[in-house]
């Protein structure tokens, strides 16, 4: 299990900072850290968050391989779910975006396909809602060994790899948030777009789909915030991969500071090494301009194995780490300003051979 360290500063001083934070961010995104929010938050409860990831990553949904009848199983239960709360579906009518799933340019038609889902949360401002911001997580897994292969690693007879941090913990998250977005009595100025991808395993095949073939012009996404396993390691901190390359990784920071009873401090990154900015889907949208961010809590002994179980989630940090989300998003929507890049993200670093996945 990977640790973080934790820098402590005198309890006034503390309090100081979020006091000022807490100004800072009333007064840059308006009803975005007022009482309505906190009370949609609340709705993103451990518990919730254990059933989703539990349901998503248990034994019958195989891993979720893409392409597999179980990954399409967990793509209708979160279409559904959207449908249940009114939510606007953004493809001509419909939840899901079917793909082709394309190994390699030799690959004879017909492919085989799989499913994104998306929904809407519309915004209440005229000039503005016709502006996303994206929250994006990727529903499947790697499957079992059988169907995975080499990506998924048996323990002892158990072949079949959950994926329970990675990552149904993300998956949950968006949903959650989806259902507190619908608890506000006012939307956010801007739009909010929920994106559940799948091949992310393969080398984000959904999310280059999405891109490629997009509901909403992407010049009309400000923001693509990734949440990719969220509910392990240490309780009290959340990295934000790619926090110094635009000013979403001081809006998350502000947001943090802003809400100390998440108990969250958000850190940097702690693997610099391991090229995370380009392993999760959120590189797809910052390949075509669009700023974005990447919420991570980190590697464990058990990503991409047959222990990557329910058992080992903290659902209580997976869900504070999903009303955190809930509260960069909607004070990001409320901004008049869009977040805007401040540097080039740092080139990827050459890998030693065999050194994981190109997705997490």
């Amino acid at each position: 299990m990977i640790g973080f360290v934790r820098l402590r500063g005198p309890a006034a001083a503390i309090a100081v900072v979020c006091a000022i934070a807490c100004a800072l961010v009333q007064a840059a995104c308006g009803d975005a850290a007022g009482p309505d929010y906190v009370a949609a938050a609340a709705s993103i409860t451990a518990g919730d968050m254990r059933g989703w990831i539990a349901a998503l990553s248990h034994d019958s949904m195989r891993g979720r391989w893409t392409p597999s009848p179980e990954l399409d199983k967990a793509a209708a239960t979160i279409a559904a779910r959207f449908q249940q709360l009114r939510l606007e579906p953004p493809f001509n009518g419909d939840f899901v975006q079917i793909y082709p799933v394309i190994e390699a340019d030799t690959q004879p038609p017909p492919y085989p396909e799989a499913p994104n889902v998306a929904a809407i949360v519309r915004g209440s401002d005229a000039a503005l809602r016709g502006e996303y911001v994206l929250l994006v997580a990727h529903m499947d897994h790697v499957g079992t060994w059988a169907t995975g292969g080499t990506r998924c690693t048996p323990v002892g007879a158990d072949s079949l790899c959950n994926g329970a941090d990675d990552n149904a913990s993300g998956t949950a998250a968006i949903i959650e948030i989806a259902e507190a977005l619908t608890l506000l009595k006012v939307a956010p100025r801007r739009s909010i777009m929920l994106l559940l991808t799948s091949g992310e395993e393969h080398g984000m095949h959904g999310a280059s789909y999405f891109v490629a073939n997009p509901p909403v012009p992407i010049s009309q996404i400000v923001a693509a915030v990734s949440l990719d396993m969220i509910s392990r390691n240490s309780p009290d901190t959340i990295t934000g991969i790619g926090l110094p390359y635009t000013t979403l990784g001081s809006a998350m920071q502000a947001q943090a500071l802003a809400h100390p009873e998440l108990g969250l401090e958000v850190v940097g990154d702690l693997w610099p090494g391991s090229n995370l900015f380009y392993r999760s889907d959120h590189i797809r949208f910052a390949n075509v301009g669009v700023p974005s961010l990447f919420f991570f809590s980190g590697p464990t002994l058990e990503t991409h194995t047959a222990a990557n179980t329910v058992d080992l989630v903290d659902a209580d940090k997976a869900a504070r780490v999903a009303r955190l989300a809930f509260y960069l998003a909607c004070a990001v929507a409320e901004e008049p300003a869009r977040p805007q890049w401040l540097r080039a993200p740092d080139p990827p670093v050459a890998r030693a051979p065999g050194d994981g996945a190109p997705a997490m």
